[in-house]
């Protein structure tokens, strides 16, 4: 008879609480590590409350860490029901594991209250978000048609526009789309104190998020391995990393060494409520992002609506604004006068070459008269010229009201 296979973990997932405002990391910590399962755990309302990330076996099973002694890290299963249990008697029922509600404790019914509540898995709530752009209305109007949404617009200098939605709804569906991606300038959004602010490169995501740090459980013994030599602490090193990389911001901001500086500080800085603020002055970016990001609700005169516009509508309204606008005007349409008078001069010559070149008998002179008489029809044709004659200028007559003598 073969020996039962020792667990293992397979991959780390998501444990989520039931929604909540309430920072429930030391509690949750605090159970995990007396179920003895390792954790990194956080708080944060961008990404839907207080979540662990705990390791299962290939079955799907969580783990915790077997009570021996000894240099060996060893696993042992996790009854589920106790899990559960625990969970409950934390935060009540409606936790979820991986993205799935955890089922419910053995004679309990799919009926009974308080079931159907689960927390919502991925990102929380945003309460504002902005980001600059070069492209032109005209795109914007377009781009906010394929996501049904329109912006708000403020100048935002060397940086284009700065944009945010116009409808506080879509702030989280600007984020959870990527609209602000696809207009390749740098975005921010907050949820309470967390902010977080990125940018394209190489078409991937550079993200720097100021959140609350990870709380890491660890229960196994001083100096315990296991079969590949690694400890705990650095499974939990390697899974919980924290973001921002500010080398990829120095390139991209190309900041010197003073301001290289700055920023990393900036980086190590937890939550803040000026986070977004700093940032912006260290990159030197246009004030305008912080206006629109704000979310004060006072009214502006430097915002524009950019209404979202499908791409047949956005053609015929350029189509029909073409057709409108006065076409370029040439150069005898500008000056007639000077134009009448360069004309009258070019035909005396064209008339005396052909005048001499007539009596000296030779046939092509009539060539040059022929111009002449050319150019003398397209100026008694010519509006320009007339106008010139009369001395009129290009601006309308004033309308009489009747005293004009």
């Amino acid at each position: 008879m073969m020996p039962a296979r020792e667990p293992e973990p397979a991959f780390w997932v998501r444990l989520d609480l039931p929604a909540s405002e309430a920072d429930c990391v030391e509690g949750l910590a605090e159970l995990l590590r007396q179920l003895r399962v390792p954790a990194a755990v956080r708080h944060s309302p961008f990404e839907g409350g207080t979540f662990a990330l705990v390791p299962l076996d290939d079955d799907g099973s969580p783990l915790a860490v077997a009570a021996t002694y000894g240099p060996e890290l060893r696993w042992s299963l996790l009854g589920r029901d106790r899990l559960i249990n625990s969970l409950n008697s934390l935060a009540g029922r409606g936790s979820t594991l991986d993205g799935e509600r955890i089922e419910q404790l053995a004679g309990e019914s799919d009926d009974d209250p308080g079931l159907g509540d689960t927390a919502p898995g991925g990102p929380g709530r945003v309460d504002a978000i902005a980001w600059t752009t070069h492209e032109k209305p005209g795109v914007l109007a377009t781009l906010g048609a394929r996501f049904d949404m329109s912006f708000v617009a403020v100048d935002a200098g060397e940086m284009g526009l700065a944009l945010t939605v116009h409808d506080p709804a879509d702030r989280d569906r600007a984020f959870t789309n990527g609209v602000w991606a696809m207009t390749d300038g740098i975005a921010m959004w907050r949820s309470g104190e967390e902010a977080s602010a990125a940018f394209i490169h190489r078409r991937s995501a550079v993200i720097m998020t100021w959140r609350t740090p990870w709380l890491r459980v660890d229960p196994s013994k001083p100096g315990q391995v296991d079969h590949d030599g690694a400890t705990v602490s650095a499974m939990l090193s390697d899974l919980a990393l924290d973001d921002g990389d500010p080398a990829a911001w120095v390139t991209r901001f190309r900041l010197d060494q003073e301001r290289g500086d700055r920023l990393r500080a900036l980086f190590r800085r937890g939550p803040h409520a000026a986070a977004l603020q700093d940032l912006c002055e260290i990159l030197r970016i246009h004030p305008s992002l912080l206006v629109v990001l704000s979310d004060d609700g006072e009214s502006n005169a430097d915002r524009t609506m950019i209404t979202a516009r499908s791409a047949r509508q956005q053609f015929r309204d350029e189509m029909h604004a073409a057709a409108a606008a006065p076409g370029p005007q040439s150069f005898r349409g500008r000056h007639p006068r000077i134009w009448l008078g360069l004309s009258a001069v070019v035909i005396l010559v064209l008339a005396a070459v052909a005048v001499m070149g007539w009596s000296d008998g030779r046939p092509t002179a009539l060539l040059p008269g022929l111009v002449a008489l050319i150019w003398t029809a397209s100026l008694l044709s010519d509006g320009s010229v007339r106008r010139a004659r009369r001395g009129d200028s290009s601006e309308p007559a004033p309308v009489r009201d009747g005293h004009d003598r």
